[in-house]
């Protein structure tokens, strides 16, 4: 059998491979909001909530999923782009509880930003 005969037929041996090439990026945004439903579950306490534009979906789904891998890491890129950044705003008091908080891509295309839409006024 050639090379290009068994790469042909690598993802149909690979289960993994073929679920993640017939998944699609469509797919792929949605687990996005799946695994954010869980982080914004643990905002719940600080009575903080995301809402995530459609070029940080994407950001996300570019940076977690991985042709070999497929959705497995996003979950890291999640943590990552998301989580770890969010902490440590949480930590330095820059968002109030009851603050609404956009996660967009930033101008340099490498990062999310975060900016709060609406509020508690801070003093």
């Amino acid at each position: 059998m050639s090379d290009v005969d068994e790469s042909a037929t690598a993802g149909v041996n690979n289960p993994a491979i073929l679920l993640a090439c017939l998944v699609g990026v469509g797919v792929i945004a949605q687990i996005v909001g799946i695994l954010l439903k869980d982080v914004q579950k643990r905002l719940g306490d600080e009575e903080l909530t995301l809402k995530l534009t459609d070029a940080a979906s994407a950001f996300l789904v570019k940076n977690g999923y991985d042709e070999k891998f497929g959705a497995r890491p996003l979950k890291r890129a999640i943590q990552k782009y998301i989580e770890d950044p969010l902490s440590e705003k949480i930590l330095l008091a820059e968002f109030a509880k009851g603050d609404e908080i956009e996660v967009d891509l930033a101008p340099d295309g490498e990062k999310l930003e975060f900016r709060v839409l609406s509020g508690t006024p801070k003093a």
